[in-house]
């Protein structure tokens, strides 16, 4: 397969598929804002790690996926147009990209902390250590990054469109190691760790006959779990690509070569955006969170209509009260001939 072939398999994935994966991602993001912003929700501590979640994965998909898919996707050059906007481009889609990670992480950690046998364990996580860790994650991945604003550069990619990437030296060999260590693979790590106790922990509960979860609780547990391991299957291939980049970073490397890592890549970095415009829609699979759905539609519904939900309940209640008085009489009438 020539180079110029992965080269339109590329342009040509990234047109479709990531305008697939933006679409997805800010419908389901919106429809689980509107489930996990009801008051209900919100008094849950597990609820915040989502809500923080989705807001700065709403932020990644429209800035992140968005870019590279109006530039090289669709034509349009951003950064041939205006090269000052490449450092902010850098700086602010690699903050929104490891911030939804560690929010998952902080969500792994409360649910192990959660399902303890130990009450002492349990309320650990409070609702004001859940805001500061939200916050110090927030703050603290926004001023460690900030040394791309002076290591970007923009990029001609494939002699057609231009990207705003890491220069090399230092700065990309520091940017490499954070991808592979701070990005990818201490969050794996920390979720897989969290969850292998959580299950523990749930096992000892069960043998002890202490399971006492309500729904709500169990449906975050069951999202949470399907999330990790979603995460974990498209975000692996992530480290691995980094770490072979490492290794090979000294060798020279043939223009085919070159093509073909370029395409190993787009299929890599296409999982990794996949998992951000999956992550609302996994929410849904569980019949809890669809219930939730439901109740938060009908909230609204009586929102904008009151009156035809007055109506309603009303209209049921004149038809209760008439099966009623039909049930008395008849009891009368049987009774009459005695």
């Amino acid at each position: 397969m020539s180079t110029t072939v992965l080269a339109a398999i590329n342009v040509q994935g990234i047109r479709i598929l990531h305008s697939i994966f933006i679409g997805m991602g800010n419908l389901g993001t919106v429809i689980n804002l509107f489930i996990f912003l009801r008051e209900k929700m919100r008094k849950q501590i597990c609820s915040l790690f989502f809500i923080a979640y989705l807001i700065t994965n709403f932020g990644r998909i429209n800035f992140y996926t968005l870019l590279p898919t109006l530039n090289i996707g669709f034509g349009i050059d951003i950064f041939g147009k205006y090269p000052g906007f490449c450092p902010y481009r850098r700086y602010i889609g690699d903050v929104l990209l490891i911030i939804p990670n560690y929010l998952l992480v902080c969500a792994s950690l409360d649910r192990m902390l959660f399902t303890s046998s130990n009450a002492n364990t349990r309320s650990r996580m409070n609702r004001r250590l859940a805001l500061f860790l939200i916050g110090g994650n927030i703050l603290f991945w926004s001023l460690f990054n900030i040394y791309l604003f002076f290591f970007s550069q923009i990029q001609v990619l494939n002699g057609i469109s231009t990207i705003c990437s890491v220069k090399p030296g230092v700065g990309y060999t520091f940017y490499t190691f954070h991808s592979l260590i701070d990005v990818e693979t201490i969050p794996i790590l920390l979720m897989t760790g969290f969850g292998i106790q959580t299950i523990r922990h749930i096992k000892q509960m069960r043998v002890r006959s202490n399971l006492n979860f309500n729904k709500r609780d169990r449906n975050f547990i069951t999202i949470l779990s399907i999330q990790v391991v979603a995460f974990i299957i498209l975000r692996l291939p992530n480290p691995i690509y980094y770490l072979y980049e490492v290794i090979t970073s000294s060798t020279i490397k043939s223009s085919n070569r070159v093509a073909i890592e370029n395409f190993v890549f787009f299929i890599v970095s296409l999982l990794g955006h996949a998992e951000g415009a999956a992550f609302p829609w996994i929410n849904l699979m569980t019949s809890g969170s669809r219930t939730e759905l439901k109740q938060a539609i009908n909230y609204i519904i009586q929102k904008i209509h009151p009156r035809a939900t007055g109506n309603t309940t009303t209209a049921t209640n004149v038809e209760t009260e008439g099966q009623n008085i039909q049930r008395t009489n008849n009891n009368i009438n049987a009774i009459a001939p005695i």
